[in-house]
């Protein structure tokens, strides 16, 4: 879920402030921006530091892009990097941490490295509660039955690392800690805050990730087609951060959609059921896409409908899933859908 057109439009507009993180073993200061209406900090501890959002401030700093971090946009790949992960790792092994907080809905957010401090936790754990939890039952009609985990962590070498320890291949590593805001297996997330850049962009990964254990647990997430999974948790993901900040929502809603525009008139538009290669070689966001499908669902058939597909898919075949509820074949669907773009 890292968005780079959040650092572009905070760099532009001046809507964040910056917090530095330091880094074990690292010289360089990692920034971790909140929003321009939150406090600042004159804090000058290790651990990452996070606002609450209920305070307000008027100061402002300028934006300082962490160091390991490039202007290159990224593509739709995070699905095809999260595909390859779930082929080789079964499940992500359970994080030692002194510092966590369980919160409403059978969710523990914890800390990934020492870094990490008690602030971030409490901020993540109340946007759980406050923005993810309640638009995921909104809009699907579901919640954590099981216990989930939600581990942070400060740096790409403390990520990194972890991924590695839980057997992740290691010409994945770069991939994941640079290109994605967040890793779901079956009940775990883990989320690297560096490439995050303001509460909003947390709250984003919070919900698209935690939408993505909830239809694990309900047992349909390698049932489902892939652009259903990841465009249901886009949606989430974008409405969770639109609650917080939707001006960055509608222009980042704006340009990715003229993306797929324009992929479509130069006839680069993949179909929804497009494979791993095309993917990796998209220079759109795919994932997006998948996000413009669903809410073509939604605005066809309703938002009751969608979650009565959610609930009941695989009772039968998700094929027939489908059509009992939309009343027209999914590939009927995922064929007029690219037509009509």
């Amino acid at each position: 879920m890292y968005n780079p057109l959040l650092k572009i439009i905070a760099t532009l507009l001046g809507i964040v402030l910056n917090i530095g993180v330091a880094i074990p073993g690292n010289t360089t200061t990692i920034q971790v921006p909140v929003p321009i209406n939150q406090p600042s900090t004159n804090e000058k501890s290790t651990p990452t530091q996070v606002q609450n959002p209920s305070k307000s401030t008027q100061n402002s700093t300028k934006v300082q892009l962490p160091a390991n971090k490039s202007d290159k946009r990224i593509i739709g790949t995070k699905r095809t990097i999260e595909d390859r992960v779930r082929q080789r790792v079964r499940s992500l092994p359970e994080v030692s941490s002194a510092v966590q907080k369980q919160s409403s809905g059978n969710v523990t957010v914890l800390a990934g490295d020492p870094s990490v401090g008690s602030q971030v936790i409490q901020t993540a754990t109340d946007l759980i509660q406050s923005a993810a939890l309640p638009i995921i039952k909104t809009n699907l009609g579901l919640a954590p039955g099981n216990s989930a985990f939600v581990v942070l962590f400060s740096s790409p070498r403390t990520y990194g690392n972890s991924l590695l320890r839980a057997g992740v291949d290691n010409s994945l590593i770069s991939s994941i800690t640079a290109n994605t805001g967040g890793l779901t297996i079956n009940s775990t997330i883990w989320i690297p805050l560096y490439n995050l850049q303001d509460q909003s962009d947390l709250a984003n990964v919070l919900a698209h990730e935690l939408t993505h254990v909830v239809v694990n647990q309900y047992g349909i997430g390698n049932t489902l087609p892939t652009w259903v999974n990841e465009g249901i948790a886009w949606r989430d993901g974008l409405m969770a951060q639109e609650k917080m900040n939707p001006n960055v929502v509608a222009y980042e809603m704006r340009a990715l959609s003229q993306e797929v525009g324009e992929a479509k008139r130069s006839g680069r538009l993949l179909p929804l059921t497009a494979t791993e290669s095309d993917i990796l070689n998209s220079e759109y966001n795919v994932e997006y896409q998948d996000f413009m499908a669903v809410e073509q669902l939604v605005k066809k058939y309703g938002s009751n409908a969608l979650q009565t597909f959610i609930q009941q898919a695989n009772k039968t075949s998700i094929s027939q899933d489908f059509e009992d509820v939309f009343h027209a074949g999914i590939e009927q669907f995922q064929d007029s859908f690219t037509q009509t773009l």
